[in-house]
């Protein structure tokens, strides 16, 4: 079998049908769809059950609640597919050639990981943002550093499950599962992922819709919990990557954006966090941007905010991120 498309199911039930019927309806057909149940409370169980009566390519695992990260582990360990593809319930693939330009890529190239493209879905306003086309001649052309180093700097390095396709064989020889204690737990399966040295490539076109604004998602209900986390996973990101010991790596650019979102989301007001509590993330960041970004800020947003750091220092720099951020978002 070639494909292992993992789907973890908790309270979306407006939006499962059309998220399964997206990859129930792919061109490329060698694949199993596994619905990971994780004991939603709603109607999601059922609606599992349904299609796996109806198409013998679908298998439901239901398990007891946890992180969505956890429902993707007992995903991962039960797949039979030679490549891994996730989705979140609440999104879809945005047609029926999905499989069929993943699969021309692992023909092509025979990549550990390959790099999905997106587009995001409003939910308040029904509409779709774009992020611009770019040209992908110098990535094709480049050797595999320099192909991560192009998906850094040009925004394209997703780092969540749903961002990539991955080598099953890859995957069990790195052991690059999830954490399923963090509720922010894809940077940390990126950098460890990616601490393995895989063979990288990516698909130029949109093919994954996400939704923006779905009340209850994790993404609108920050929390300061969340934050520390990726304030811990930041902070263990060098001894993974092993530059601790003088090595470098291309992925500390990414980590270091990271820095920079996380700093900017102390200074906004829906993040359920005390001041002290903000304060105290700031602090623990502090000590990573003195060590670090001075050698890793190719990202274009880390270079500006590099900038600001030389000039004006930590303070200042933060506090430019967080109004940026708000501004932004108005």
């Amino acid at each position: 079998m070639k494909f292992s498309i993992i789907i973890p199911v908790y309270k979306t039930e407006k939006y499962l049908r059309q998220c399964v019927d997206s990859v129930l309806c792919q061109s490329f057909t060698d694949f199993e769809l596994v619905l990971v149940d994780n004991e939603s409370p709603d109607t999601c169980p059922a609606i599992c059950e349904e299609y796996a009566s109806q198409d013998n390519r679908v298998r439901v695992i239901h398990k007891k609640h946890g992180t969505a990260a956890s429902a993707r582990n007992v995903g991962m360990k039960s797949a039979l597919g030679d490549y891994l593809c996730f989705l979140d319930s609440d999104d879809y693939w945005i047609d029926g050639e999905v499989l069929s330009k993943i699969n021309n890529k692992l023909e092509q190239s025979n990549p550990d990981i390959v790099e999905l493209f997106y587009q995001g879905y409003v939910m308040s306003t029904g509409k779709y943002v774009l992020t611009p086309d770019i040209d992908y001649t110098d990535f094709y052309k480049a050797d595999n550093e320099d192909k991560i180093k192009f998906l850094i700097v040009n925004d394209r390095l997703n780092p969540s499950a749903w961002g990539m396709c991955i080598s099953r064989k890859f995957l069990e020889k790195s052991q690059a599962y999830f954490d399923d204690s963090k509720i922010i737990e894809d940077i940390d399966w990126c950098v460890r992922l990616f601490s393995a040295n895989p063979k990288v490539d990516a698909i130029q076109e949109r093919v994954y819709v996400y939704r923006i604004g779905r009340p209850g998602s994790v993404a609108t209900t920050m929390k300061v919990q969340s934050l520390f986390d990726l304030c811990e996973i930041i902070n263990n990101a060098p001894s993974i990557l092993d530059v601790e010991s003088g090595k470098s790596h291309i992925l500390m650019n990414y980590v270091c954006y990271q820095v920079m979102i996380t700093l900017a989301l102390t200074y906004r007001k829906s993040v359920q966090a005390t001041t002290k509590q903000k304060k105290e993330i700031r602090k623990s960041l502090k000590e990573f941007c003195k060590k670090y970004l001075k050698y890793y800020h190719v990202h274009p947003k880390v270079s500006k905010a590099y900038k600001i750091y030389r000039i004006f220092g930590y303070k200042v720099m933060s506090f430019a991120l967080g109004f940026y951020l708000n501004h932004r978002s108005r």
